[in-house]
């Protein structure tokens, strides 16, 4: 977003976004495997949604040409409630 920011007009692409704003999965109770946190991954899409989130409020407003892209092949594994939330249109 910085770099985005600083060169603007720019265009963020986001491909395979179903996996960065994943739907809830129905009947799932529980964790598995014991309770061990696993260390965390920085390219794991809950990160890049959180990162994307944060930065979307503070770098971009009415004033910044950044236009954000989301593209995916399986639009029915992500939340729609997600990307209505999180894309203009």
């Amino acid at each position: 977003m910085i770099c985005a920011k600083e060169y603007q007009p720019s265009v963020i692409y986001i491909d395979e976004v179903e996996k960065v704003f994943p739907a809830k999965k129905k009947g799932k109770k529980g964790k598995k495997g014991g309770g061990k946190k696993k260390k965390a991954d920085p390219s794991d899409p809950k990160r890049i949604k959180k990162a994307m989130g944060k930065w979307r409020t503070k770098f971009i407003d009415d004033k910044t040409r950044i236009t954000i892209i989301g593209c995916t092949a399986q639009p029915e594994e992500g939340s729609k409630k997600e990307f209505k939330k999180f894309f203009d249109k």
